[in-house]
């Protein structure tokens, strides 16, 4: 797979964890990792997993 791809997969295991979240608890990256196993069948690391959240989160305001 591709380096892109990864990424690609990995921002939607964080969307799919941010759509997903209950309460007022923030996303986490084993959150991410999670998804991104169970939906996509993909292992991240937690560097890729916590660059796929903050790209997801979008710039600071």
């Amino acid at each position: 797979m591709t380096g892109l791809w990864r990424q690609v997969l990995a921002l939607g295991a964080a969307e799919h964890a941010h759509a997903r979240r209950t309460g007022t608890e923030p996303v986490t990256v084993e959150d991410v990792r999670r998804i991104a196993l169970t939906e996509f069948s993909m292992l991240l690391d937690d560097t890729q997993a916590r660059a796929a959240l903050i790209q997801q989160r979008g710039p600071a305001r």
